[in-house]
């Protein structure tokens, strides 16, 4: 047998021993999902929101059946978004520094998608930005049950969506001025973010996260352009003129022509030019 089928082999059966060891350990404790002893094979607990415009992604519950490849795929990204807010460094006071700016980068980046998905929804085209704001949400989810077990954690793992997906230029709608800054604030975070990936980890191996980032990172650029070719147009143009009040109109000068006296008589004058009386 050649050594490219015998790598082949390997690699298969790494593979499966992976997806064993993922769907035995790991999930059971993260996800709650249940094995089927005869299958094998996940049992998900599927309980239907009872409102279409609100997904949850929950430890105990999915709403939306996934198979084996995409468990495996979630469970990787977030131990990858874990392993970025647990920093080894051998001075502890600046690992602890570390950690709480990438706490706070990862903060950006959730608070940024959530406002982009409750504004346009899921459709196709923000999906790396669903996966984002899902995958790192759940990693700091994690990481707060782990540093503080007793406190319920701060990170939200629902949002609101609209109930029909709209066009990315939902995004210049006066409602989402306010919301521009969140944008703004991610996107140096989440290149940060994908800078540390490319040197930490195989991208080849892990083609999927890599593109995810990637996508991610041109969306919220496209986004950040738009925005500010907005703002700057708003910048440009003038400013509405002011309607006169009545007040205004009432207490202002009368003009030189209303002030002249008004002749109702014509005077009546001699071959001089001298202003006849009439008595």
């Amino acid at each position: 047998m050649c050594a490219q089928a015998v790598m082949s082999i390997r690699s298969e059966i790494n593979l499966q021993l992976f997806k064993r060891f993922v769907l035995k350990s790991i999930l059971p404790r993260s996800f709650g999902f249940k094995l089927d002893s005869v299958s094998s094979q996940p049992k998900v607990n599927l309980l239907p929101p009872k409102h279409c415009l609100t997904l949850y992604l929950l430890r105990d519950r999915l709403f939306v059946p996934m198979s084996p490849e995409a468990i495996i795929s979630l469970t990787a990204a977030i131990s990858i978004g874990f392993r970025y807010l647990e920093p080894i460094h051998p001075n502890m006071e600046t690992a602890q520094n570390l950690q709480e700016q990438r706490l706070l980068d990862f903060d950006k980046i959730v608070t940024a998608c959530k406002w982009i998905l409750q504004q346009v929804g899921r459709p196709s085209y923000v999906d790396s930005i669903w996966k984002l704001w899902a995958q790192l949400s759940e990693s700091m989810f994690t990481l707060e049950r782990t540093l503080w077990p007793t406190q319920p954690p701060e990170t939200a793992l629902h949002i609101q969506l609209p109930p029909q997906p709209r066009p990315l230029s939902d995004v210049l709608l006066d409602n989402f001025d306010e919301y521009a800054v969140y944008v703004f604030a991610a996107i140096e975070p989440l290149e940060r973010f994908h800078q540390w990936f490319v040197q930490v980890y195989d991208i080849v191996l892990h083609a999927e996260f890599n593109n995810m980032l990637q996508d991610s990172i041109l969306l919220f650029r496209t986004l950040e352009s738009m925005l500010r070719m907005k703002q700057r147009l708003q910048s440009l143009l003038p400013p509405p003129a002011a309607a006169p009040t009545p007040a205004a109109a009432t207490t202002a000068a009368p003009s030189a022509a209303s002030t002249a006296p008004i002749t109702t008589e014509t005077e009546a004058r001699d071959a001089a030019g001298e202003v006849l009386a009439w008595y």
